[in-house]
C-alpha cells in the first residue's frame, strides 16, 4: 500500500498543506491512505488546510491521526474517512469545516472532534451500506445521502444542525437517534422515496418552532417491502420543542420478543377496527410535552382500505387498549408526493406523553351521514341531496324516503326526489364500510336523518323595454346599442325577492332594475325569484347588443324633453365625423363624437330655424367589419337629411 503521510514530531512547529490548486490529486496504483499525522511522529507536526474553491481527491481512505484537518474547499475521498483527532476548528482561531465532504467509501468513523461549520458532508458511495460510526457524535451542519443504498447509524447517534437531504435514499437510524435541530419546517428534504427508519431505540428527532407542517419523512424496508409513511407534527403556536417520531413496519399485537404486545383487537367502543400492518410511536421530549400540536399520520389509499381516525395504546389504562384520541377528525390528501396518499389529522393533540407513545390509524364507526340539500322547498320539485363518505374506499349509503320519491339513486353518494305535495318530508341514511382490507366485516353508522319543509313554488316571469333618445321608451327598429337603457319589468308571481344576473358580471337585487351594456354581443338574463317561503324559480331570456348607426330624420328642440336633440343611436364606432348644413350649403354643425347630439343650435350659439337639413356622416365599425348596414331596414347612408320642427 502507497501511503502518503504528514507526521508530527517535536523538532518542527508544524507544516501547513494548502491546497491552493483546482485539485490536488492523489492517483496511486493501489489503493492509498492519507493520514494526517499519524503514528511514527519523525517528520513533524503536520496541519493539512484546504482552502476555498480548492479541491483534494484522495484515492483511498482518508485518516486524521493526532493533528487537524481543515476543509474549506471540496474533499472526495474515494475510501473511507477516520477522524481520530481533529476536523475543523471552532472558529477560535481555526476555522470550521465550511467546505464540502464527499465521502464514497462504507464507513464515516468519528473518534474524536468534528466541527462541522457550515459545510456538507455528502455521502454518495455505492457500497450496500454506509455508516456513521465512531466513540464521538458527530455533530454534521449540512448532511446529503446519495448513491448507493442504505446509509446508517452504527451504534452511535448523530446530529444534523442545519439542513438533512434523503434524495431518493434509505436512512437508517438502527437503534439509535437521529437529530434535527434546524427549527426551519423544510430542514429535512426528500425525493419521491427517501426516508428515515429505525429500530426499537432509535428515532428521527426533530427541533420545532413555529406553526407550519413538520413532516416526518419516515418508512421503512423491513418486513413487508418499502413503505413510506409520514407523520406531520403540526404546532399549534410558536413554543419551542423536541418531536420523535419512529415508524414500525409491523403488527403491533404480538408479544414480546415478537412484538410490543399492542392487540388491534382491543379498542374502545368507538373504533370499528385499528391498521394492523404498521404503527408509530410519537413524543414530545422537551418540558412543554402538553403543548397543542394536530397530529396527522398517513396511508396509501390505493392499497390500503381507509381509516378515519388516529388511536394510541393507553399503557396507563384499565384494560389497556387503543383508545381513540377523542375529537373531530379531518381526512385530506397528502400535501406532497407521493399524490395518492391520505392524511389523518387529529387537531390540537394535548398530550405526546414520551411514556405512552404507541399511535396507530383507525377506523371509527361512521358518524352519522350529514345530509346536505334543500331544507325548504317547492312541491313537485326535483332537488339534489348528497352524503360524503368517510373513506374512499367500499362504502355504501342505504336511503328511505317519506313523502317523497327517489328519481334518481344510481350514485349511492347522491340521490335525486321529487316531494309529494304535502307539508313536510324526512330522509334518513345509514353508511355502511365493509372489507376494508385486512378487516372483513362492515362499520354500520348510526342514523343521519334530514327533516323538509314543502311550499308552493312562485313563478319568475319577465319582459323587456328598451329606453333611449331623451326618454323614449318604444323601439320600433327592435335594436339594442350599447349604453342604451334597458328596462326590466317583473311579472312574476308569489314572489318576495329578486335575483338578477343581466349576463355580463353584473347582477341586481331589485324588483324592476335598469341596466346598460358596454359591449355588444349576445347576453343571457337570469332572473330568480324567491317566494315568501323561501322557494326559488329561474327564467332566462335572451338578449342582442348590435353595432351599428342609426340616424334620425327629425327631432324637435322645443325644451320639453321629448327629442329634443339629434341624436345619432350607434354602437362600437370609431373614426366618426358629422357635419350639418343649411340649404344654402353653410356648414352649422360638426362633431368627431358619436356620442355628442346636435342640439338645433348653430356653432355660434343661434337656435337654427325649423327647416329641413342636410348631413354628411364618416364612420367605421370598431370590430373592423364591414359597415354595409346594421338592420334590414336601417341601411347605413353617408348623407342624408334631417327636420327641425319648433
Amino acid at each position: 500500500m502507497q501511503t502518503l503521510r504528514l507526521f508530527r514530531g517535536s523538532n518542527k512547529k508544524g507544516v501547513i498543506f494548502t491546497a491552493l490548486l483546482l485539485a490536488f490529486s492523489i492517483t496511486p496504483t493501489f489503493a492509498q491512505l492519507f493520514n494526517v499525522g499519524g503514528p511514527q511522529p519523525s517528520f513533524g507536526g503536520a496541519r493539512v488546510y484546504v482552502s476555498p474553491g480548492a479541491q483534494m481527491y484522495i484515492g483511498g481512505d482518508l485518516k486524521i491521526w493526532d493533528d487537524t484537518l481543515i476543509n474549506q474547499g471540496h474533499i472526495i475521498v474515494d475510501g473511507r474517512f477516520f477522524n481520530d483527532d481533529q476536523c475543523g476548528g471552532d472558529g477560535n482561531p481555526l476555522p470550521g469545516n465550511n467546505g464540502l465532504f464527499e465521502i464514497k467509501g462504507d464507513r464515516w468513523v468519528n473518534n474524536g472532534t468534528f466541527h462541522s461549520g457550515t459545510g456538507k458532508v455528502l455521502f454518495n458511495g455505492t457500497d450496500q451500506f454506509q455508516d456513521i460510526a465512531g466513540d464521538s457524535i458527530t455533530r454534521f451542519y449540512d448532511l446529503e445521502i446519495d448513491s448507493g443504498q442504505i446509509k446508517r447509524l452504527e451504534m452511535i447517534d448523530a446530529v444534523v444542525k442545519n439542513n438533512l437531504e434523503l434524495n431518493n435514499k434509505e436512512f437508517a437510524t438502527e437503534n439509535e437517534m437521529l437529530f434535527v435541530t434546524n427549527t426551519n419546517h423544510t430542514a429535512i428534504t426528500r425525493a419521491d422515496s427517501g426516508f428515515v427508519s429505525s429500530l426499537v431505540g432509535g428515532a428521527l428527532s426533530w427541533d420545532v418552532e413555529g406553526t407550519n407542517n413538520y413532516v416526518f419523512p419516515v418508512g421503512s424496508s423491513l418486513f413487508t417491502g418499502y413503505k413510506y409513511r409520514p407523520a406531520v407534527i403540526t404546532p399549534n403556536d410558536n413554543s419551542p420543542r423536541t418531536y420523535t417520531v419512529r415508524y414500525v413496519n409491523s403488527n403491533p399485537s404480538p408479544a414480546p420478543p415478537n412484538g410490543p404486545g399492542f392487540d388491534v383487537t382491543l379498542h374502545d367502543d368507538s373504533i370499528c377496527f385499528i391498521n394492523p400492518d404498521y404503527w408509530y410511536e410519537i413524543k414530545n421530549t422537551s418540558n412543554n410535552q402538553s403543548a397543542l400540536a394536530d397530529l396527522s399520520l398517513t396511508y396509501d389509499a390505493q392499497t390500503e382500505g381507509g381509516f378515519n381516525g388516529i388511536a394510541r395504546w393507553d399503557l396507563l389504562g384499565s384494560p389497556q387498549r387503543w383508545n381513540s384520541l377523542n375529537s373531530e377528525f379531518t381526512v385530506t390528501n397528502f400535501i406532497t408526493t407521493p399524490t395518492n396518499y391520505i392524511l389523518v389529522t387529529r387537531k390540537a393533540w394535548f398530550n405526546y406523553d414520551p411514556n405512552n407513545s404507541a399511535y396507530n390509524l383507525s377506523f371509527r364507526y361512521p358518524y352519522p351521514p350529514e345530509i346536505t340539500g334543500a331544507v325548504e322547498l317547492c312541491a313537485d320539485d326535483d332537488t339534489l341531496y348528497s352524503v360524503t363518505a368517510s373513506t374512499p374506499y367500499n362504502t355504501t349509503f342505504t336511503w328511505q324516503v317519506t313523502n317523497g320519491v327517489i328519481s334518481d339513486s344510481s350514485s349511492n353518494t347522491e340521490v335525486d326526489i321529487i316531494w309529494n305535495d304535502v307539508d313536510s318530508g324526512y330522509i334518513t341514511v345509514i353508511e355502511t364500510v365493509d372489507n376494508l382490507n385486512s378487516f372483513n366485516g362492515s362499520c354500520p353508522s348510526f342514523p343521519g336523518q334530514l327533516a323538509v319543509d314543502i311550499w308552493p313554488l312562485p313563478e319568475a316571469i319577465f319582459d323587456v323595454d328598451y329606453q333611449y333618445n331623451n326618454g323614449l321608451s318604444v323601439n320600433p327598429d327592435g335594436l339594442l346599442f350599447t349604453n342604451e337603457l334597458v328596462s326590466y319589468l317583473d311579472e312574476s308571481t308569489n314572489t318576495q325577492d329578486w335575483y338578477w344576473d343581466f349576463g355580463d358580471g353584473s347582477t341586481s337585487i331589485m324588483e324592476d332594475p335598469f341596466h346598460t351594456y358596454s359591449d355588444v354581443g349576445d347576453y343571457t338574463v337570469m332572473l330568480v325569484t324567491t317566494s315568501p317561503d323561501g322557494c326559488l324559480d329561474t327564467t332566462y331570456k335572451d338578449l342582442t347588443v348590435s353595432e351599428g348607426l342609426i340616424i334620425p330624420n327629425v327631432f324637435t328642440p322645443n325644451g320639453d324633453g321629448m327629442n329634443d336633440e339629434f341624436i345619432l343611436r350607434n354602437s362600437n364606432i370609431s373614426e366618426f365625423k358629422l357635419e350639418v348644413y343649411n340649404r344654402w350649403g353653410n356648414l352649422i354643425y360638426t362633431t368627431v363624437s358619436p356620442e355628442v347630439s346636435w342640439d338645433g343650435r348653430t356653432t355660434a350659439g343661434i337656435e337654427a330655424p325649423a327647416g329641413t337639413y342636410f348631413w354628411t356622416v364618416s364612420a367605421s365599425l370598431e370590430s373592423g367589419g364591414e359597415f354595409t348596414t346594421n338592420a334590414s331596414d336601417h341601411p347605413f347612408k353617408e348623407t342624408g337629411t334631417v327636420t327641425l320642427i319648433r
